[in-house]
């Protein structure tokens, strides 16, 4: 799976992060960096994770997804996930993070 982050905004209240591929147990790994930049930022911000170029997810991802949650959460920062469509949505759905995350 590759990966891009970007932090655009002054204040570090907006970073986007876009993955790209199949996303498996063997890529949380990066998920360290993404969660190194949600501490950096300030209270009140967005996370967005693009997933529109996400092929495949498995359900291992379902934890680490739940401790970006749980840390955003801690720091009222909303998570929205853009763009993720078939198979990808519908497991995240069925796990329930359509009422954890706000899917745009």
């Amino acid at each position: 799976m590759k990966y891009h982050i970007s932090n655009d905004s002054e204040d570090s209240s907006e970073v986007v992060v876009s993955l790209n591929g199949v996303f498996t147990y063997r890529d949380h790994g990066v998920f360290d960096n993404i969660i190194n930049e949600l501490q950096k930022m300030t209270k009140n911000g967005s996370l967005i994770f693009d997933l529109s170029r996400v092929e495949f997810i498995d359900s291992s991802i379902v934890g680490v997804f739940s401790l970006i949650g749980e840390k955003a959460s801690d720091k009222n920062i909303a998570v929205y996930m853009r763009g993720a469509n078939g198979e990808v949505r519908d497991i995240m759905c069925k796990v329930g993070f359509d009422r954890l995350f706000t899917f745009c």
